[in-house]
């Protein structure tokens, strides 16, 4: 025991502690902290966050999530990016996501990383996944509710009401040069979402389909428009000079800040054609298909590595994959792989994502998930349970 005068030892737990605190923090540079950064999950940014003053501003700052959103995008192994399913009849509010590092790599057990919960103030049901960009989803119900949401952030915003649509279902006069005396329509709206990087603002195009009856002579014709909403200014407007040739699309892609469709220059199939919007001067242009491309196929636009991409199937069930290597250069175009019909593709496969070393994540009918090596021209099936909707999204602080 010690007596007075003495001093007492400190206990050896104090000890350790004060010699961890005594050893220097070293100092890294601002442009090393936000290089490291710039590479970690949402989740950890929103923790590091509370670290100190400096880190939360830096996290908050546009020009950091703008950086992270181009690492996450442009992350080697995918490791930002997520495969989310609606699969659940039950409850269809709940979306479970899945690594699609996890997936490419061959990974036998895949787990569920995380589900999330579309809250009611986001969506009405029914509704539907028009697609993703930089982290934001963009969905869709029945009644013209449109919405932006970001998963990872939990933030949302609805969309303003489109009032063009009203106009078009019910007067026609921005497009009535094309077709007049109309006495009966059937109407339907289909959606495209992307970015336009020019101006830092992301944009959902609606086109508007009108099913127009011409009297006295009796004849149908489909009439479009297109409506471009944009989220600097949250407001519609409307572009109504639709080139010939025009039709809806169920499969697009956002390439070199243009969205890109499959359509046909004469309505038929023995002449496709990739029609496209340029976001930031919103005018359309045209890119030929393959030459080869010209028969009875099923096609679908995809990115590969920010290079355009048409997976298409052949009515003998026979799969392939093109990849234009410069844009809007028809030459450039290059089959990267030819998979034979199998049981794999049943003539019903729809690709979610096509990897640069070849690899497919396909949505085979509405219940398997299957990734196709087309090198080995084998695959595994990952899922076997109904899938609603399937689509990729990519972790991001981008702000709705």
């Amino acid at each position: 025991m010690a007596t007075e005068g003495q001093s007492m030892a400190h206990p050896p737990e104090q000890d350790s502690v004060q010699s961890i605190f005594s050893v220097p923090v070293p100092h890294f540079p601002q442009e090393i902290i936000t290089e490291i950064l710039s590479w970690l999950p949402v989740k950890s940014l929103g923790q590091l966050q509370c670290v100190c003053k400096s880190w939360f501003s830096l996290i908050s700052s546009s020009n950091f999530i703008k950086n992270h959103q181009k690492y996450s995008s442009r992350h080697p192994k995918h490791a930002l990016t997520k495969l989310v399913l609606q699969a659940t009849e039950d409850n269809p509010d709940i979306l479970s996501t899945f690594s699609l590092h996890s997936l490419l790599n061959g990974i036998s057990s895949i787990e569920v990383v995380e589900q999330l919960v579309l809250d009611s103030t986001i969506k009405e049901d029914p509704y539907d996944i028009v697609g993703s960009c930089n982290g934001l989803v963009c969905l869709s119900s029945i009644p013209g509710v449109l919405t932006l949401w970001n998963p990872c952030t939990k933030k949302s915003r609805t969309l303003p009401y489109d009032y063009h649509e009203v106009e078009i279902l019910y007067t026609g006069t921005n497009i009535s040069d094309r077709v007049r005396a109309a006495t009966d329509r059937s109407y339907c709206a289909t959606h495209a979402f992307g970015y336009d990087d020019s101006n830092n603002d992301y944009k959902v195009v609606k086109l508007y389909s009108t099913l127009t009856y011409s009297f006295p002579k009796v004849e149908e014709q489909y009439v479009y428009a297109l409506g471009v909403y944009s989220w600097k200014s949250d407001s519609w407007k409307l572009i109504d000079d639709i080139p010939d040739g025009f039709s809806s699309w169920d499969s697009y892609a956002l390439v070199n800040g243009a969205l890109h469709w499959r359509s046909y220059e004469d309505g038929s199939r023995s002449t496709p054609v990739i029609m496209s919007l340029n976001l930031e001067a919103e005018k359309y242009g045209k890119i030929a298909v393959p030459d080869n491309l010209r028969g009875k196929f099923d096609w679908k636009l995809r990115v590969v590595d920010g290079y355009l991409c048409i997976v298409c199937t052949f009515d003998d069930g026979t799969m392939e994959i093109w990849i234009m290597k410069e844009y809007s250069v028809l030459e450039s175009w290059t089959k990267v792989a030819s998979i034979p019909n199998s049981a794999i593709l049943n003539n019903c496969a729809s690709p979610l994502f096509v990897s640069a070393e070849g690899k497919i994540l396909l949505r085979i009918l509405s219940q398997d998930l299957t990734l196709l090596d087309t090198r080995n021209k084998k695959g595994v099936v990952y899922y076997s349970e109904t899938i609603h909707c399937a689509f990729l999204f990519t972790e991001s602080l981008v702000s709705v």
